[in-house]
């Protein structure tokens, strides 16, 4: 007997440290999965780069590394590993289930006189320890369809993962696209102001004729003129400046740079290379590729398990099971007996084995549950349709704006050129002696005014590009990252569904 008591007392060590082992190991493959996305981005954060070197990355590049290293997208792939681990929770058929109790308190060393030598501490130490193992057999069912629910439940975590790259991806093509034009906003007001200064110190030394009085060339009015629309640009240029480096930061956190990274976009604002396709294109696509599209699918699903799962939890379950419970004390106590059960209550072993069939009736409960779990079903059921037309509508609206926007670029390239050829002739004219001083001037502005309009038009159509990209679930360029799973849509639909449908 006290060999038996010996291997117990070493089954309950041997449970404990494997679940402790277990725990570490699960903490160590979450540690591996933070540190693998430091270091399997195309620019490692491990990365030395000279102090004051630009790092000059091209819409591409920021996509590629975002996906990679933004924040919130790595946040989610611990949303896929929990639902996984919950998944795994679920397959508990046949695997043991091990219940383990140890208890030790002192007891007196004789049973006949046991008030007086406890107080009196004449003690021996009583020690018991129990194990118990359980294997489920089966819950008829339940398990399948808490299973069913898990895998639904991983195929939404990695939809919500899929929609927040595309988020991710819009966000930062409208950023890259708003730092560009800012770029060449800057550019062209810094190359305005040093036209006006130059008039304007051309007007300022203007000679003056045999008379002693100043030559007509620029008026006073002229030089106003100029100065205060050369004060005017000036405050422009200083908004300009401040929007670019709010827009920079901002695509340095979306892209998981720090923000002491010295980092800008190269090339030059242009309109993004397109060939729109049909509107039922973009919608098929919208129902193929939108995360949310299938989200609203996914929902569905889901409580169509819950209230599969709800009818099925009056099922009993059915085991297998054993124990073994054995106590002793150091040193053995005097004077024992055996109790009314006929046992000792100090020294002891006992063990069984056998099936076990379990449940638990709660009638009013039950039914209670099982109509809340079918009225949620029947009323996603019926929002599903309403939020699929939701999407539609936004990829119309989006799709309109393209169109829109696109007719905005023909219009304001026409009117750029316009403008630029009236600044030719008005300088030409000027030079001549045949213009007049205010055309220049005034030609000027319209030209700034054109340039801008352009430059937003063309940011206006990118970003509208990059929107109906979003709305229709597209990751462009070929970067797409995103894991693609069967969509478990719903096996049936109500009754008062297919009668809407």
């Amino acid at each position: 007997m006290q060999f038996l008591f010996t291997i117990a007392m070493m089954l309950c060590l041997v449970v404990t440290g494997a679940f402790a082992h277990a725990e570490e190991s699960l903490r160590e493959e979450q540690l591996t999965i933070y540190r693998s996305h430091l270091h399997q981005s195309p620019l490692s954060r491990q990365t030395r780069v000279p102090e004051g070197t630009v790092i000059r990355m091209t819409v591409d590049d920021c996509i590629h590394y975002a996906l990679r290293s933004n924040r919130k997208i790595m946040s989610t792939d611990y949303a896929i590993a929990a639902a996984e681990a919950q998944e795994r929770e679920s397959h508990a058929l046949g695997k043991p289930v091990v219940d383990y109790e140890y208890g030790t308190a002192p007891a007196p060393r004789d049973a006949t006189r046991a008030i007086q030598t406890f107080f009196t501490g004449d003690w021996v130490w009583a020690n018991r320890v129990k194990l118990g193992m359980g294997i489920p057999l089966t819950t008829f069912g339940k398990l399948t369809t808490a299973s069913e629910l898990a895998q639904s439940g991983i195929a939404a975590s990695r939809e919500r993962r899929a929609s927040e790259q595309v988020q991710v991806v819009s966000k930062i093509r409208q950023l890259y696209y708003g730092i560009q034009m800012a770029e060449e906003v800057r550019s062209l007001l810094l190359n305005a102001i040093d036209r006006l200064s130059d008039e304007i110190k051309t007007a300022e030394s203007q000679d003056t004729d045999i008379d002693g009085k100043t030559s007509e060339k620029y008026s006073p009015i002229d030089k106003l003129r100029m100065q205060v629309f050369r004060a005017d640009l000036e405050k422009r240029l200083t908004d300009v400046q401040v929007k670019e480096e709010v827009a920079l930061n901002a695509l340095k956190i979306q892209m998981g740079l720090p923000m002491t990274a010295n980092f800008a976009p190269t090339g030059a604002l242009a309109p993004v290379s397109v060939k729109m396709d049909t509107y039922d294109a973009y919608i098929s696509r919208l129902r193929a590729d939108r995360p949310e599209s299938h989200l609203v699918d996914l929902g569905v699903e889901a409580k169509r398990l819950e209230h599969q799962l709800s009818k099925r939890q009056l099922r009993p379950d059915v085991g297998f099971g054993a124990f073994l419970e054995a106590g002793r004390t150091l040193p053995s106590v005097q004077n024992q007996g055996t109790n009314d059960q006929f046992i000792n209550p100090f020294n002891f072993t006992r063990a069984g084995v056998g099936f076990k069939l379990s449940g638990r009736l709660d009638i009013n409960s039950a039914i209670a549950r099982i109509n809340r779990t079918e009225s949620e079903f029947y009323k996603v059921s019926l929002e599903r349709d309403m939020a699929k037309e939701g999407l539609e509508l936004e990829v119309k609206e989006a799709y309109l704006r393209v169109k829109q926007s696109e007719e905005q670029l023909k219009r304001t390239e026409e009117t750029k050129k316009l403008a630029r050829q009236m600044v030719f002739l008005s300088k030409s004219n000027l030079d001549l002696g045949i213009g007049e001083k205010s055309e220049y001037v005034d030609a000027l502005q319209v030209m700034l005014l054109s340039r801008s309009q352009y430059l937003e038009s063309v940011f206006n159509y990118n970003s509208a590009v990059a929107q109906l990209d979003e709305k229709v679930g597209y990751v462009p360029y070929g970067l797409d990252d995103r894991e693609r799973v069967p969509l478990q849509l719903p096996k049936k639909a109500p009754a008062s569904v297919k009668e809407s449908e």
